[in-house]
Parts: structure tokens; sequence; C-alpha cells
């Protein structure tokens, strides 16, 4: 089991290759075959190819993503964030997504699910 400590920091070291807007970094934070649902509900994107897809896609529609973390609350090999997503975007303005997310992670501290829990309903735009 990964315990709280190497798990918080799988989190955070997430968090940190969003803020930083580099492919690698963000791709590094996974296990290769780890799966990443975003949002919940959609299909998943699984291994390193489709994490890789997936935030190059993400980073297609915004300048900068960043994310306004309230709390991270960890235990064992599991995590919760409570957070929000701002996405800055190419044509001007910011979308902020109110989240959760949930990450279960590997003895490696390598991040192996992720589930990103967010309800389109709820995303915000706002002018520059």
């Amino acid at each position: 089991m990964a315990g709280p400590d190497v798990t918080r920091a799988a989190v955070e070291r997430y968090v940190a290759g969003v803020h930083d807007g580099s492919t690698d970094m963000y791709v590094g934070a996974f296990a290769p075959d780890a799966v990443i649902e975003d949002p919940v509900g959609t299909a998943p994107h699984v291994g390193t190819d489709a994490h890789r897809a997936f935030w190059e896609n993400t980073r297609q529609m915004a300048d900068k993503v960043s994310f306004d973390v309230e709390r991270i609350i960890a235990f064992d090999d599991e995590a919760v964030m409570v957070f929000t997503v701002n996405a800055h975007l190419h044509a001007g303005g910011t979308t902020r997504i109110p989240a959760v997310g949930h990450y279960d992670v590997g003895e490696d501290g390598l991040i192996t699910h992720y589930k990103a829990y967010w309800d389109p309903a709820t995303v915000e735009f706002v002018a520059d």
C-alpha cells in the first residue's frame, strides 16, 4: 500500500504537472496502464498514449490550465481532491469548473486510476 504521504505526493505531482502545462510532466504522474475518467461517465483514457492525447487535446482548448485546490484528503492508497479548474481559453476568458477528483495510487507513487467528478451545468465562463 502506498500510504498517505506517498498518495498525497502523487496528487501534488499531478497538480504540478497541470500547472506546468508540460505534457511529459502531466503524463509522468500516471502509471503506464492507468485509467483516466474525466469526467466520470465519458470513455476512459487508458495507457500513456491515451493520457498524452487527452492532455494535448485539453491544451488545444486552453492557453493554461490551473487548479484552485481547496483540499486534498489522502488515506492509504486513495485520495480525493476538492478543487476548481481554471481553463484560460485561447479566445479569451476563463472557464471555471468546480470538481472533485478521486485518485488511486500505486506503491511506486504513480496514479493508477483517476476519476474527475464535475457537472457541465456548473461550468462558469468569466470574461477577461
